[in-house]
């Protein structure tokens, strides 16, 4: 960015600053917010600050909140709040319940709370200081999806909002990406602790994230949950419903598995999550089948994420897996949305999205180009789950434990999909013809997989 290199700026004169705008008001210089904000703290007064468009933004103090109000043009009033701006208090009784709300609410890929407190109760923040949080909550989940439903109301869905450009989101997400790790190295030594901590920060906003990354069988949620007792685990499930992703399913069937003996309510819960997840449709509670529009989510975020400056220079895996845990909240935020929206591509063009078609993505979503792809994976491996007796629910439907010796033979050592298949001898084996085509791409010798 020519804006970041202070060289260009002093060589060619160039004055540039950061602005930003409140609820659709006027854009105005954060320096001059800031400025203004501390003076309302300081004079107990209101005040009026110019926009960079000339209008007059006016800054007052309402209960816990920084009160912004503007008059657009042949319009009413329009005041919007702003919690972050009362870090700028200088009374750290007025700054740290303003970050406990602000935690609260932004869940666990926003600003840590840990880390901020010692600073903010000594003093309030500097411009710099601000300019830091404001890019960490940027980066957060929470806001990102409330633009995604803002679009949906008006049924044309920016892309951008859909697939946010901002590699510090994707790290907030899943762990930022080490290229000069091995794949299995990053799962173990950032992952892992990645979705620990997600979970430890807010137990279901931490789930809500953590369960669509469940696309392999050693990718299991159960250390992360086994200090948690069976009523919280049980009350943050509730909270999460309906959960119509069937990578979080899975997940949640895992969690449920692991406790059926020990409370009747996971054995029910387990009982109708394999029910759903064997039927030949996924349907949400509008009717609408998952299956048929979740490989179009995917394969849109996977593709925008091939192509964007400094991801897609990351490793394949792990764009792999931001794909498909992006898809979860998406589903989450288009389940009370009509059955067709357009997608805008920034060029004076939409197109639009219908979650009733299919679509032939990049080879690495084979598994959902199949004419039966998807669902029928997903059936299969819930109908071994074993039941509270231990025995599988239906064994005749486990594929064989590898694939035919004519395939291996023509496939020798590159055969090995880990698509949630490994480590349990009762569950299924393995569900694809071939490693590539795994939703993870995680065969670990599989030369296309670093290549894309």
């Amino acid at each position: 960015m020519l804006f970041a290199d202070s060289t260009f700026l002093t060589e060619f004169g160039v004055a540039s600053g950061q602005a930003i705008s409140f609820g659709g008001s006027p854009a105005i210089l954060k320096k001059a917010l800031y400025d203004g904000v501390r003076a309302l703290f300081t004079e107990q007064q209101p005040q009026s600050l110019a926009a960079l468009t000339g209008e007059q933004l006016a800054l007052s103090l309402a209960a816990d909140t920084v009160a912004i109000s503007f008059a657009p043009e042949g319009g009413d009033p329009i005041t919007a709040h702003s919690l972050n701006l009362m870090l700028l208090s200088p009374e750290s009784k007025t700054r740290l319940p303003a970050l406990d709300g602000i935690a609260a609410e932004l869940g666990p890929t926003g600003p840590n709370p840990d880390e901020w407190r010692p600073q903010l109760e000594q003093a309030p923040l500097n411009d710099v200081e601000m300019d830091e949080f404001w890019r960490q909550i940027d980066a957060s989940l929470i806001p990102h999806m409330a633009r995604v439903s803002r679009d949906l109301v008006t049924g044309v869905v920016d892309k951008m909002h859909l697939v946010p450009r901002s590699l510090d989101y994707w790290s907030a997400l899943c762990g930022p990406p080490l290229p000069a790790l091995d794949q299995e190295l990053w799962l173990k030594q950032v992952l892992d602790p990645h979705r620990r901590r997600l979970i430890e920060r807010d137990l279901v906003k931490g789930l809500n994230l953590c369960l669509p990354m469940y696309v392999r069988d050693d990718l299991t949620l159960r250390p992360c949950t086994a200090h948690v007792s069976h009523d919280a685990l049980w009350a943050a499930l509730q909270q999460l419903q309906p959960i119509d992703d069937p990578f979080s399913l899975l997940g949640v069937l895992d969690l449920a598995v692991a406790r059926v003996d020990e409370d009747e309510r996971f054995a029910e819960l387990a009982a109708r999550t394999v029910e759903r997840l064997c039927g030949e449709q996924l349907r949400r509670a509008d009717g609408l089948d998952v299956y048929a529009f979740l490989p179009a989510l995917v394969d849109l975020v996977q593709a925008e994420l091939r192509i964007l400056p400094h991801i897609a220079s990351q490793p394949a895996y792990w764009r792999r897996l931001c794909s498909w845990t992006q898809a979860g909240p998406l589903v989450r935020a288009f389940s009370s949305q009509p059955n067709s929206v357009k997608i805008s591509e920034h060029s004076g063009r939409t197109r639009p999205v219908r979650p009733s078609f299919s679509i032939c993505g990049s080879p690495h979503f084979l598994i959902l180009r199949r004419q039966a792809g998807l669902a029928s994976t997903l059936r299969s491996w819930a109908a071994c789950w074993p039941c509270s007796s231990g025995t599988a629910r239906n064994a005749k439907a486990c594929p064989p434990q590898r694939p035919s010796p004519r395939r291996w033979r023509r496939r020798p050592k590159r055969h090995r999909c880990s698509f949630i298949c490994r480590g349990r001898s009762n569950s299924i084996a393995c569900l694809l013809s071939n490693g590539s085509s795994c939703p993870m791409n995680f065969a670990r010798t599989s030369t296309s997989a670093r290549a894309n």
